[in-house]
Formats: C-alpha cells, sequence, structure tokens
C-alpha cells in the first residue's frame, strides 16, 4: 500500500514519483468499476454446502464436462 511517507520518500526521484501517481490513479479507477471486496476468513463456512468428492470423482467429472464440450 502506498502511504504518505512513501510518496514523500519518492519525491526526491520523480519517474518514483509518476509511478506511484499513476499506480494511484489506476486503482481509482478500479474503484468505479468494481466494488471493494472483503477477504472471507478461511474459518467461515462456505456459502454452498455440497457433496465432498475424491479426486477420482472430480477427475471424471471433469473428463465428461471435457467430452461433452468436445462434440
Amino acid at each position: 500500500m502506498i502511504t504518505t511517507e512513501t510518496i514523500k520518500a519518492k519525491q526526491q526521484d520523480p519517474s518514483l514519483l509518476q509511478e506511484s501517481a499513476d499506480f494511484a490513479w489506476i486503482l481509482d479507477e478500479k474503484r468505479k468499476y468494481f466494488a471493494e471486496t472483503e477477504i472471507e476468513c478461511p474459518t467461515d463456512k462456505p456459502a454452498y454446502v455440497t457433496k465432498q468428492l475424491t479426486l477420482e470423482e472430480m477427475d471424471a467429472a471433469v473428463e465428461h464436462e471435457a467430452g461433452r464440450c468436445s462434440t
């Protein structure tokens, strides 16, 4: 994260200051189109609780879907 201290430290080098300003502009532009999100806590329950699959069952499902899409 760019802080005031970071920008002040980079003020001696105009190219680094410009890079920081460009980065800040990109973040501002992103916020226009994408809402800020929060990272989910790994201990939270998942939104969808489904059947636990084995690796073999997952591989079979992928093969099934891949075969269905290739025809």
